[in-house]
This record gives C-alpha cells, sequence and structure tokens, in this order.
C-alpha cells in the first residue's frame, strides 16, 4: 500500500464536502446517492479499449471515502481519510493494487509497495494531494 498526506488550511467539513461533491460530480450523481455508486469508462492503451469499473465503496461523513477501480486484470482500492479541526484538514490518500486472476500481479503490487521502490507511486500521490489543494484554495 502506498500512503500520502497533506494538510489543508481549512475546516474538515468544507474540506470533506468540497471532495465530496467532486466525486458526485464525477459519478454523475447527487452526494446523498454517491454511497455504493458506480461508473464504467473506456481506456484506450496502446493495444485496444479496456473497460474500467470504478465503485465507491466506502463513505463515511467527513472520515472517509473509499472506491475500487477495476479492469480485466487489475483492482486498484484508492481511498481519502480526513482528520481535522474547524482550522486545518489533513488528507490521507492511500492505494493498493491487486491481481484479479494473478497472484503474480498481486505479488508485483507488493513489490512496487516497497520502501524505495514506491518512490514513483508516491510522488503520483503527492502530485494529486498538491492538485487536489489548490483546488481547495482556489474555492475557498
Amino acid at each position: 500500500m502506498i500512503k500520502g498526506k497533506r494538510t489543508v488550511e481549512m475546516p474538515l467539513e468544507k474540506v470533506y464536502a468540497v471532495v465530496e461533491m467532486q466525486f458526485a460530480k464525477t459519478f454523475k450523481t447527487s452526494p446523498g446517492k454517491l454511497a455504493g455508486a458506480t461508473l464504467k469508462t473506456k481506456r484506450t492503451t496502446a493495444k485496444q479499449a479496456v473497460e474500467v469499473k470504478q465503485e465507491i465503496i466506502t463513505l463515511v461523513k467527513n472520515e472517509s471515502i473509499v472506491f475500487t477501480t477495476e479492469s480485466l486484470v487489475d483492482r486498484v482500492t484508492t481511498g481519502y481519510l480526513f482528520a481535522g479541526d474547524d482550522h486545518a484538514t489533513t488528507i490521507t490518500l492511500f492505494e493498493k493494487g491487486t491481481g484479479i486472476n494473478s497472484p503474480f500481479r498481486t505479488v508485483f503490487y507488493a513489490i512496487v509497495s516497497l520502501p524505495l521502490i514506491n518512490l514513483f507511486g508516491k510522488q503520483k500521490l503527492k502530485k494529486r494531494l498538491d492538485g487536489l489543494a489548490q483546488f481547495m484554495e482556489a474555492n475557498a
């Protein structure tokens, strides 16, 4: 599992509401109907178009939003965890990958999660958190 953290100088309730609204827009639903929402899209790779299914699996107000992204061969669980108060909020972002039909892909994900090897993954999460923080500050 790869994790990243970022603190935003905004109240917890506001940060959660903004992130929840962005998920609702992405899943084309309202925040009240976000729990269990699914989204199917096609992503084009170098070889073919691959169907990808995303589903919100955990939604706890002001605490967490967790979703899975599943293709024919991989399942990646991504979570946003929120902790804070009226002044600042810490957002923890994590990703954990597994192979659907292949134990070798699961082992691969475990290997790339090891310290030193996971630097690229941590940089990717940091960029996502930085982008989220900039979005929050721009819409404050």
